[in-house]
Order: structure tokens, then C-alpha cells, then sequence
């Protein structure tokens, strides 16, 4: 009888343990847009050029945008954050479509 209480509040905890771990990684990152994605298209010689596609949830396009002159560290949470914005603006001019 013991023995089996023991276990069952063993395996209580361990799920317990697990759905805190899956919540924890389930987490997205700050600079991930829920509603959709963004694509950087880059030349490698040319590192001052890029064209950004931005998507919605189902695969549509949505905007571009044409970034001449600037150098994007993609790396970078700033950069990151910038792109998210500009899809979320992108999101909101083709909604008012």
C-alpha cells in the first residue's frame, strides 16, 4: 500500500516536471510574430542590398520591402525586432485591404 502511494505521488511530481519544462520551451522567442514570418533575400557580393518578403500564417504575400544601402546583421535581436515590426505594419496595411 505504501509502496504504491509512493509511486503514484512520484509519477505526479515527474508529470508535474515535465508540463513545466514544455510550457518553458514552448515559450517564443520576442522577435517572432504569432500571425506570420518574414524572408530576407541577400546577394553575397552585394552585403548593402536586401529585399524582405513578408507572409502571413497561410504562406501569402503580403509586402516587400527593398532595403538598399543598409547592412543587416540577421544574428542580432534588434534587427530582429526591427523585421517584426515591419511585418506586424505590413499585416495591418493588407487587413485594411
Amino acid at each position: 500500500m505504501m509502496l504504491a502511494f509512493a509511486l503514484a505521488s512520484f509519477s505526479l511530481n515527474s508529470f508535474a516536471q515535465s508540463e513545466k519544462e514544455t510550457n518553458i520551451r514552448s515559450k517564443a522567442p520576442t522577435w517572432v510574430c504569432e500571425e506570420g514570418y518574414w524572408v530576407v533575400e541577400s546577394n553575397i557580393k552585394d552585403k548593402l542590398n536586401h529585399i524582405v518578403y513578408f507572409y502571413n500564417d497561410q504562406q501569402q504575400l503580403i509586402g516587400r520591402k527593398e532595403l538598399t544601402g543598409v547592412k543587416l546583421n540577421l544574428r542580432k535581436q534588434k534587427t530582429k525586432k526591427m523585421l517584426k515590426e515591419s511585418l506586424e505594419s505590413s499585416m495591418q496595411n493588407w487587413a485594411s485591404r
